[in-house]
């Protein structure tokens, strides 16, 4: 009997053992995430000798890059894509962004990556742009799965007083912090990034992601970054990549910080942006890709992207198979060692695809479904912005566009071209496409229009837009809720509304409170709307 118990007690050890070295075994995962990055403003795709990420390159060139990486048009959509894995259609998030009033956020009852990542053991953190809702408590990063949290709730702000109209908004957890004024947001992500490198023990799997608000607008950068560039004589390019040059920066800052660690050779690094650039005002391109941020066309919707890791087998090349942005889900998950067999997601587990060349299994992506409501009556945003979109699918070689509006190709100011204006930008958004159907493979810039040739593929695609129609659900888009500028006043920060009783601490609302300018922001808002 003595014996069998020691036979109990060393198999019970040898699996527990065994489990743990497991554990072990499961590599941290890095993921960062630029914003409003364009398809010509990374350095590795040779298209512009204005852009300088040498970092970047460097790691992109040791790892596998994506030459057909799909995400969605607009911040808002892809992160939110990213954090469930499934298509915006079937989680109400297919229309526009969250703005600094709006009353929703990314659905409570739907699994997150982070959550699903804390579950199998990881340390989750979230440095820098959350944009999914903060309108309540339960929307709030640090609610949604991430262990930590530093940066910003809504979509964009000051990088240096890291303000939005005025009022704060920057979160150490659910904390205000007003100790980083003054220091540039990527600067200050950069800095998080690290620190939460330094001090993590690695025994426990790390999850850590870098969504950087840069080269996002409003366009800052430091002034010593901005004199690189003085050979670019439109302003906004040369602040943008400026910004760009940031990025590239603080990425290789926090490799050097792994590597110091001892955590790099058991990492896997992602580098991605969340939409397509915005040429103008915006600073980003997409030459010679057609259209721009918040369009269906190439340029909206295909982006740079690489991965790189001592786990994956092949290295130095790239990867030709469709991948979506909610492909993370499944894949990283499993590669963390869970399952999503539950999770009723559209994305697709990619692992061996990434990591050992395999073919995918993802024959086709939904770009996107939004119509407009009254096509006639269709709206705009400022500033050369769709509020809604159409839909799109690619299958295999494949793209249809269904009542899209038009897209152009905006060359890039440094080669000597003029930057777009937003009377362009609206003329150019006419005439509307029915059907508009291109072989993206032969033809990624979307020159050669072929649905009078190919009805029976036009006939097809459509078929599949109309499947995924008949499964979304309804947009989880609310009208603007005026509350949220009253308390953003109150305390001179932006605060979830919902549950003023809940509000953090108050120090130091005094001090935006005088220090904003919330009368005139009150007054513009209603005026806008």
């Amino acid at each position: 009997m003595y014996v069998g118990f020691l036979i109990c007690v060393c198999a019970f050890t040898f699996q527990w053992s065994a489990v743990f070295s497991e554990k072990a075994k499961r590599p941290h995962i890095i993921f960062v995430m630029a914003d409003d990055l364009g398809w010509s403003d990374i350095g590795y795709h040779n298209i512009s000798s204005a852009v300088k990420t040498p970092n970047i390159d460097r790691l992109a060139r040791a790892g596998m890059k994506f030459t057909n990486y799909y995400v969605q048009a607009v911040c808002t959509p892809s992160r939110g894509a990213l954090m469930t894995g499934k298509y915006p259609i079937h989680i109400g998030m297919q229309h526009f962004v969250i703005n600094s009033t709006s009353p929703w956020g990314m659905p409570k009852d739907v699994p997150t990556l982070p959550e699903k990542l804390r579950q199998l053991g990881y340390s989750t953190n979230l440095v820098g742009k959350w944009h999914l809702g903060f309108f309540d408590w339960d929307y709030v990063p640090t609610a949604r799965g991430f262990d930590t949290f530093l940066g910003i709730f809504m979509g964009e702000g000051d990088f240096w007083n890291h303000t939005k109209y005025g009022y704060l908004d920057m979160r150490r957890g659910k904390e205000p912090t007003w100790s980083y004024t003054g220091k540039h947001s990527t600067d200050v992500f950069t800095q998080e990034a690290i620190d939460i490198v330094n001090r993590h023990d690695q025994q426990k799997p790390l999850y850590l992601l870098l969504s950087y608000t840069a080269p996002h607008t409003p366009l800052q950068a430091p002034q010593t970054d901005i004199d690189k560039y003085k050979s670019v004589v439109d302003m906004n390019r040369r602040i943008y990549l400026a910004m760009i040059d940031g990025v590239d920066q603080g990425v290789g800052k926090l490799v050097d910080a792994c590597k110091r660690k001892g955590m790099w050779n058991d990492t896997l690094f992602v580098f991605v942006s969340d939409n397509g650039g915005h040429p103008g005002f915006g600073g980003g391109y997409n030459w010679p890709l057609r259209g721009y941020k918040s369009t269906l066309w190439e340029g909206g919707v295909r982006v740079p992207g690489f991965v790189l890791g001592s786990m994956i087998q092949k290295s130095g090349g790239e990867i030709n198979d469709l991948i979506h942005v909610t492909d993370w889900y499944p894949t990283l998950i499993k590669l963390a060692g869970g399952t999503t067999k539950d999770d009723n997601i559209d994305g697709v587990d990619q692992w061996d695809v990434l990591s050992k060349g395999t073919p995918s299994t993802r024959q086709e992506i939904l770009v996107n479904i939004d119509y407009a409501p009254d096509l006639s009556g269709e709206q705009y945003s400022p500033r050369g912005f769709t509020y809604y979109s159409g839909a799109a699918i690619r299958v295999g070689d494949m793209k249809l566009l269904h009542k899209c509006p038009n897209g152009s190709w905006y060359k890039l100011p440094e080669d000597g071209n003029q930057a777009p204006t937003e009377e362009r930008f609206t003329k150019e958004r006419i005439p509307y496409f029915e059907f508009a159907l291109y072989n993206v493979t032969a033809d990624p810039e979307e020159r050669y229009e072929l649905s009078t040739q190919y009805p029976d593929i036009v006939e097809k695609l459509f078929k599949r837009l109309k499947y995924y129609n008949s499964t979304a659900v309804k947009s989880r888009l609310q009208p603007e809720d005026p509350e949220s500028l009253r308390i953003a006043a109150k305390y001179g920060r932006w605060e979830p509304w919902k549950n003023e009783g809940e509000v953090t601490s108050t120090a130091g609302s005094i001090y935006c409170w005088l220090t904003s300018s919330h009368w005139f922001i009150i007054y513009l808002y209603f005026f806008v709307n």
